[in-house]
Parts: C-alpha cells; sequence; structure tokens
C-alpha cells in the first residue's frame, strides 16, 4: 500500500503552503517549526504527523502558469542554520 505522499503533497493540491508561497512570490520561506508556524497553520500542521519539522521553501522557476519550488525539510525544528536563504540567492 502506497504512503502518504511527499509532506507537501495535500497543501499543494489545496494550493497553499509554504512551498507553493515560495514558487509563486519569488521568495524564500522559511518555517523554523511546523508545529507553532503561525502563517500556514493548516498546511504545516499536517506536515507535522508525517516526520517533518521544519523547512525552507526555494523558488526555482516561474513560466507562464508554470512554476517549481525546492522544498527541503528535516524532521527537528529549527534545523537549517541562519543565513542559508541569502547564500540561495547568490
Amino acid at each position: 500500500m502506497p504512503g502518504p505522499g511527499p509532506p507537501t503533497a495535500r497543501p499543494q493540491r489545496l494550493g497553499q503552503g509554504p512551498c507553493r508561497d515560495a514558487a509563486r512570490d519569488h521568495a524564500v520561506v522559511r518555517v523554523d517549526d511546523v508545529r507553532t508556524d503561525p502563517r500556514r497553520p493548516d498546511s504545516c500542521q499536517e506536515a507535522a504527523p508525517l516526520g517533518v519539522g521544519s523547512m525552507l521553501c526555494f523558488q526555482l522557476f516561474v513560466a507562464g502558469d508554470r512554476m517549481g519550488a525546492l522544498n527541503p525539510y528535516a524532521r527537528e525544528p529549527s534545523a537549517s542554520p541562519r543565513g542559508q536563504e541569502a547564500a540561495s540567492r547568490g
């Protein structure tokens, strides 16, 4: 039986969540703790039971109505060192 899919699959289907925000808004979105992030409580709360503690979401491209994002996540909260967002822009 297949598993629940990637931790970002349901928010993507709903058109919301930090990864979608990064792809759509030309931004890097940092979520230090999915259990307590106030910006996207529904999508982040769904990721926690799947083993996600924190994530950084990076826009990869936007071309017309197509967009992509890179969504590395960690099992622990606050796993990404500060400053990693700036390094992705260089």
